[in-house]
This record gives structure tokens, sequence and C-alpha cells, in this order.
């Protein structure tokens, strides 16, 4: 019997089913275009285009350009707030093109370029020529994207158009704010499934397990897109909840460390399922020693050195024993253990310890020091606590993790609030232009000298003011959310 023919409803519009194919076409070109351009710049940078290596690089990128320019006049690779876009459709980063991605926003910060555009018809030779200014004009010169263009025109080249830095698409700035109430959204559910996983200490917790875990991929697939409203969120430090929130950032950070050491989409959902339990074992701990961690009498102390092991018989007890379930056991024992193996638990052996048990404890470290505690407890600002941690020396942390981290959060985190030296008041919004000093980020002003709400502006610290010599403005102080504040989504509202 023959399958009858399906019919559209009067009610959809038959050109509107042609929209998802093209987009995930997009996509899917879109993201191998940025790989071949990656693949050809960096053979490049090697070889001379006589060798049969970088030839080989050209004509497949070249290939990928002109399948994209069979449908398209022309085609724009665009950088603008960490995104990459291909005809001002933001692309989706997967896992094995993020160092692709990582180039491209990198190589066209290096070049003050914002866009470069092929149009149709465009030649090997077009390409040879474009690719070695690309390579002969990085940062290490002045005005590199002017050399390049002038470059262009002396060859003349009229098929590849460079254009400094664009605005975000429209399409994407309304499509920015639904992404921000998922990070919302994914952020908070965290923190209520900590708390469930947790209370339910002395249960089998396996009807939240699943929870945890499918949340878990939600927060490795929005990192994996854009981490910057996530990691904000971080900053929200509730000493009520401090141990429930504690876990979330925890999680939220260690994915992000995770995902910029280069570790798969499994290894990171192992991760992130590992860093969101591994203080289980406060559970058991009486409230009060974990709120005074700091000021804790001898017999006190040698209570809360126990959590560790509790976590561990907890992880197992809940999970029964699998890969994923040894790795969280593992993490639970060891993020309280310096890579000198001081610390505690007291080990009678010493063997390495895992690489998540080395990112969670650095990821702990640095957000229990940021959150305010007892009256007795020191409070770092996040600029404090990094360099705190990079001074500690490879007898706690591991270095390059370390800076690693550092780079991954930037020397002012995402959310943090700040104080400029004109006296207004800003939110730390994108990280520092790469190229940039690290302590120069982007701003969203909210305030004015006398601390007037103002209509929120983005200004980069970065920009120079020429009549006076010095820097526009710069970064006078960190101010503490809850110190600003009333409650906490207000702070929210402005990420």
């Amino acid at each position: 019997m023959s399958r009858p023919a399906e019919t559209i409803p009067d009610s959809v519009d038959p050109d509107a089913l042609l929209v998802r194919p093209a987009r995930d076409r997009t996509q899917k070109l879109g993201r191998r275009l940025v790989s071949h351009f990656y693949l050809v710049a960096k053979t490049a940078a090697m070889f001379d285009f006589s060798n049969v290596n970088a030839r080989e690089a050209l004509s497949t990128f070249l290939a990928t350009l002109d399948e994209l320019l069979s449908v398209e006049p022309e085609v724009t690779l665009q950088v603008a707030s960490d995104c990459v876009f291909v005809n001002e459709s933001r692309l989706k980063i997967d896992f094995e093109g993020f160092a692709s991605f990582k180039y491209a926003i990198e190589a066209f910060n290096d070049r003050d370029i914002g866009a470069v555009t092929f149009a149709r018809g465009v030649s090997e030779e077009d390409l040879t020529v474009f690719l070695r200014l690309w390579i002969e004009n990085d940062r290490s010169v002045a005005e590199p994207r002017h050399r390049i263009r002038r470059g262009l025109e002396a060859a003349g080249i009229d098929r590849i158009e460079l254009e400094e830095s664009r605005a975000l698409p429209e399409t994407v700035t309304r499509k920015t704010e639904g992404e921000r109430e998922t990070s919302l959204n994914t952020y908070f559910k965290a923190i209520f499934v900590a708390k469930q996983f947790m209370e339910d200490f002395h249960g089998r917790r396996t009807r939240y397990l699943q929870k945890a875990r499918r949340l878990v991929h939600s927060i490795v697939d929005i990192i994996a897109q854009d981490e910057s409203t996530l990691l904000a969120l971080t900053q929200i430090k509730n000493f009520d909840e401090f141990l429930f929130t504690h876990s979330a950032n925890v999680c939220v950070l260690s994915v992000s460390l995770g995902q910029n050491l280069g570790l798969d989409k499994v290894l990171l959902g192992a991760l992130g399922l590992a860093a969101l339990t591994h203080d289980v074992g406060m559970m058991e701990i009486p409230k009060g020693l974990f709120e005074r961690r700091d000021s804790l009498l001898p017999e006190e102390r040698l209570a809360y050195e126990r959590h560790p092991a509790a976590g561990v018989q907890a992880i197992l007890k809940s999970q029964g024993v699998s890969d994923v379930s040894i790795r969280c056991a593992l993490v639970a024992f060891e993020h309280h253990l310096n890579e000198d193996y001081s610390g505690f638990p007291s080990r009678v052996y010493q063997r390495p310890r895992s690489l998540l048990s080395r990112i969670v404890a650095i990821c702990d470290f640095y957000d229990t020091i940021t959150t305010p505690g007892s009256e007795d407890d020191r409070v770092f600002s996040p600029e404090e606590a990094l360099r705190l941690m990079a001074h500690e020396g490879s007898d706690v942390f591991n270095p390059l993790l370390v800076k690693v981290f550092i780079n991954t959060i930037g020397t002012y985190p995402l959310g943090t609030l700040v104080r400029l030296d004109t006296g207004e008041i800003g939110i730390i919004h994108r990280r520092a232009v790469e190229g940039s000093a690290a302590a120069r980020p982007l701003v969203k002003l909210i305030a004015d000298e006398l601390g007037m709400p103002i209509p929120h502006e983005v200004v980069d610290l970065n920009e120079w003011d020429a009549e006076r010599d010095r820097y526009r403005r710069s970064i006078a102080e960190t101010i503490s959310p809850s110190d600003y504040f009333d409650e906490a989504q207000e702070f929210i509202d402005l990420l």
C-alpha cells in the first residue's frame, strides 16, 4: 500500500518550511568555513603556498567558500562580542571546532577587523595574496587592518573587503534576550537541584541524580555557546544558602575552565556533575562549622575535615559504582588536597590527583574566598583572589591550570561591579579585547559619579583620550553587589 501524499495545511506558509533547512545549511557550512579558515591560516604561517600542504588547505577553504557563494552573492565572516557569524547568522560552537572559533575571534581582534567579505568569483590567487597579507600583519605591526586593505588594493583585488568592528546584528540582539533567560533559569535550577540532592543526605538520591545529569548537560551546552551570562551569575553570593549557591557556582566555573582546557563533551559532563556534588559531605557537618570556616576550634576543624570522606560514602550510596560515580567520589575526596599532598584528608599513599579534582579544587577555593562568611572571615575581591591564587605557588595549585582559569574568567570576572576613576559605576560586561590590557574590559555603565541611575551604555576601558594623554576611564575599585543592591534581582536584571 502506497503512502498517501502529504499536504500542507492552509495555515502554514510553505516558504517557512524552507527556513530551517537553509539555516541548518548555513550553520553546517559556516562552521566548516571557520574550521578551514583556521587550517589554511595556520598552514600558511608555517609553509609557503608552493608547499603541497598549503595548496591543499587553500583549495579546501575555497571549495567551502564556493559552496556558500553558490546561493549567496557574498559571504561575510564576522566576529562581534566573542561570537562568530556568517552572513549575520550566529554560528553555534561545537566541541570539535572550538579551537578554530577561538582562533577566529583572536585573529580578527588582533588585526582590528570586524568582518571579511568574500564576493562571488574570488579566486585562489586572490586568497593567496589575502592570506599572505593576513599572516604578515597582526597585532605586532601598526594598523594591521589598513595594511591588509592597502595590500589588497595594490594587488587589484576587489572581491575581498575588510570592515572594522560592527555592532551585533539586530536579530542576534533579540535572540540574546532569550538565551539570557535560558541561562538564568538553568543557573537557579542548578541551585535547586544541588539543594534537593544534598538535603536528601540519608536517602537514595537516584531520583535527583537524573535531574542533576540533565542540568549539567544544559550547562555544558550553554557554556559552549556563550558562557558570559552564566559566569556573571557566579558573582551572586548568597550566604544564607551558601552551600547550594556555592555548588552551582563551582559547577559553572569548572565546566568553563574544562572547556578552555579542551575537554570533550563527555568529560565536561562528568566534570560538571562532580563539581555540583563535590561538597555533598558537608550535609553531615553542623551548619555552624562551614559558616565559620576561618575561625574553627581544633575539635571543630577535625569534624569539618571529615566531609570529603562523608561525600564519598554519600555519592557511592546514591549512584552505585560506575565510571561517573567513581569520578564524582574521587573529586569529593580530593578537592581539599594540594599539589604537594598537604591539605585534607591525610593520605597514606601519594598517587597523582585526577585532573577533575584539580579543576574543582581551583574553582572551589576561588568561590569560597570571594563569598562573605562570618564577621571573622576575610572576603577577597575577585582580582585579589586571582592574585592570591597566582602567587600560591605550585605546592597548592597547578600553575598552568591557574593561568587557564584566570584567562577563562578574566582579571575582572564578568558580572563584577566596579567603580571607575570617573566616579561612574558599572558592571563588567565583556572581557578585554584580545591584545588589550586584561584590566581594560568592556563595562556596562549603570550610574553616574553621583550614584544616580543612567541609561545603560557599554564602554571600552581601552579607549584612549588623546587630549589628556591617558585612558578615558579606568577601574578604581570593585564593589560587592550585596553592598550596592538591596535585592539580588536588581543585580540580575542588569546582566
